[in-house]
């Protein structure tokens, strides 16, 4: 009927209280995918009706015949009569009990009875005291009662007594004899379980169910394997996990064809493994895992049901933690390594250097205050911007660049606190010096007055070299301020009265310079004229003073 549903973009979905839930998935997939949209679903299916369907459902399979009590206009007594005869080929819904008759249930072993929810007790009742009082249920009780002491689930000791071409034949003390299908007898292949299996071989098998058809009673001594194994699997506590080694059996898919997880041996039993619990990750496929072996967690046992539940989510989970902690570990290894390495080398470069040594080093970085220079190994120094250059005006920039190689000399060590001053400056001839070197105490010179102090005038005898003429060296006269006598750029003779190289100190004298001139001049007139020649130094000072 989907057909009919028209196109639109939402749909809304009801289910009847009744209805047969599994029914309702298969129809309501296909709806959804004949017709795309956003879908809003009330399952408001009653809980009773779906336990009764799912009981119904699940007896169906372990009976010859079953009878579905109830009225034909009642959906909820005819969906449970369409879902038991799927399973099982003769099924009847009655109304009442004067429906019922023996050929309906000609060679039936086991009967099948549920009724709809709305169906009265009396009926229900009427129709089981009809069903008992025929002859033929009168026989099956009397039958029941004879193999009583065999029923599925019954654990026997067999003998074999003929090997078939694809079941064991074996003798258990009844009135059949056994079958065992060679799919039940073990997981070896057919060939060779022919060739393993001898007449007279002794074994313990489960009666498993089978039809009053069969000429053999079923059995299956894998499932009487297990049913021991179970005897042997330890219970866990609450919150408990045990490690365990699990061979994938097959894929496990719920009824809507969905994989639900993986059936596992483990511990001598057939476990479950949810599909969310085999990897960290989502996987689509799980054919690659069949017959493989894992490692997981025994996660849930439950002995009185047989259930036992595996997952390897939390173990993955430890060993991608492990293998992280190992990666970080290793890591911090390496730092540790490194730093101790780079220790030993600034260890053996501190060694290598002292404090006013002159040694060679490359430029590792530049900074807005100076240079840092590799002396060493591991040994890196400051130069600062004040030891780059006797010219002031130089910048780190300018100075030298990443990679250049440098001579520097060594001007403090500080161990403690891993710091190392050096000095390019050092290095390098103080221009001042080179220039000072040329003005000696008591020589007449020519300057330019650079600037003013307090205290005097700074005079610029050469491109590096200045010196200070003090205020009472500027004239014979007291001078309050030098600019009341001098103007800056004003050329002026002076005398070098003192030169202290040590604090690059040079100490000038206009006065000084005047009476030099003066001298020269009257000594130049005297010695013109030998016979005026006087000695009036004296009381030419004399006059001066």
């Amino acid at each position: 009927d989907i057909g009919n549903v028209p196109l639109v973009d939402k749909y809304g979905v009801l289910i009847q209280t009744t209805f047969e839930l599994a029914k309702f998935e298969e129809i309501l997939a296909a709806l959804q995918k004949e017709r795309s949209g956003e879908y809003k679903i009330e399952k408001t299916i009653c809980l009773a009706t779906s336990k009764r369907q799912k009981a119904a459902l699940k007896l169906a399979d372990e009976v010859d015949a079953f009878v579905v009590i109830g009225g034909r206009n009642s959906a909820n007594t005819r969906h449970l009569y369409e879902l038991v005869a799927e399973h099982c080929k003769r099924a009847y819904h009655i109304e009442t009990a004067s429906e019922l008759n023996e050929e309906m249930f000609k060679n039936c072993q086991n009967i099948g009875i549920t009724a709809g929810a709305s169906t009265p007790d009396r009926i229900i009742k009427e129709a089981i005291r009809v069903m008992e009082n025929m002859e033929s249920f009168e026989s099956m009780l009397e039958q029941s009662l004879e193999d009583a002491h065999v029923y599925p689930g019954k654990i026997v000791k067999a003998t074999v007594i003929q090997i078939g071409k694809d079941e064991v034949y074996v003798d258990f003390g009844y009135m059949k004899e056994g079958a065992i299908a060679f799919s039940q007898w073990s997981n070896e292949a057919p060939e060779i379980l022919a060739q393993t299996i001898k007449i007279g071989d002794e074994v313990e098998a489960k009666v498993i169910p089978g039809t009053s058809k069969d000429d053999f009673i079923r059995l299956s001594k894998i499932k009487a394997e297990q049913d021991a194994a179970w005897n042997y699997v330890a219970d866990l506590a609450e919150g408990e996990k045990r490690r365990a080694t699990v061979k994938v059996l097959r894929i496990i898919k719920n009824k809507m064809k969905n994989i639900v997880g993986l059936a596992v041996a483990v511990e001598g039993v057939e476990g479950f493994m949810p599909a969310s619990h085999v990897e960290l990750r989502r996987v689509e496929d799980f054919s690659d895992y069949i017959g493989k072996e894992l490692e997981a967690e025994v996660i849930e046992v439950d002995t009185a049901k047989k259930r036992l539940v595996v997952s390897r989510r939390d173990l993955l989970r430890s060993e991608k933690e492990a293998k992280a902690q190992a990666w970080r570990d290793a890591k911090e290894a390496r730092i540790q390594a490194a730093k101790e390495a780079r220790t030993a080398a600034e260890e053996a470069a501190y060694a290598s250097v002292e404090e006013g040594q002159t040694v060679t080093g490359k430029v590792v970085r530049i900074a807005d205050f100076g240079l840092f220079v590799e002396v060493g190994q591991g040994l890196v120094g400051l130069v600062h911007n004040t030891e780059l250059s006797w010219d002031r005006n130089v910048k780190a920039e300018d100075a030298a660049k990443v990679d250049d190689e440098v001579t520097v000399l060594v001007k403090k060590i500080d161990r403690e606190n891993r710091r190392v001053a050096l000095s390019i400056k050092a290095t390098q001839e103080d221009p001042w010096l080179t220039e000072a070197a040329a003005f000696k105490e008591g020589m007449v010179v020519e300057g330019t007055v650079e600037r003013f102090l307090p205290f005097g005038a700074i005079v610029k005898l050469a491109d590096k070299v200045e010196g200070l003429v003090h205020v009472s060296e500027i004239a014979e006269t007291r001078v309050e301020k030098p600019e009341d006598i001098l103007e800056i750029g004003q050329n002026v003779k002076v005398k070098v009265i003192k030169v202290d190289l040590k604090h690059k100190k040079i100490g000038l004298s206009i006065v000084k310079a005047v009476k030099e001139a003066e001298k020269a001049e009257y000594s130049s007139f005297i010695n013109d004229k030998p016979e005026l020649t006087l000695d009036l130094k004296e009381q030419l000072e004399g006059l001066n003073n």
